[in-house]
């Protein structure tokens, strides 16, 4: 996939593989939902960054594991996750 070019479908497609829904996404990594309708319904290009967080994403889901749960657990760490 090439990155730059990641369409709103491909990054719908991601969140429906996690079970995720738009909102939730926007509020783990800190986007405006009205910004991610945008990017999914094609209206603004999606930016590269947000393009590779959902390759990896995608690539976690594709090896079986819960990447929805990982992201969750990345932003909002158990207290026995968190660095002294």
């Amino acid at each position: 996939m090439n990155l730059e070019k990641m369409t709103g479908i491909e990054l719908k497609t991601v969140l429906l593989d996690m079970q995720m829904t738009q909102a939730e996404f926007c509020r783990l990594i800190g986007c405006q939902p009205p910004t991610m309708s945008r990017y999914v319904r094609g209206g603004l290009p999606v930016p590269a960054p947000l393009a590779a967080l959902a390759d990896v994403l995608r690539s976690v889901q594709d090896r079986g594991h819960d990447a929805a749960r990982l992201l969750r657990e990345a932003r909002h760490p158990r207290p026995e996750q968190r660095a002294a």
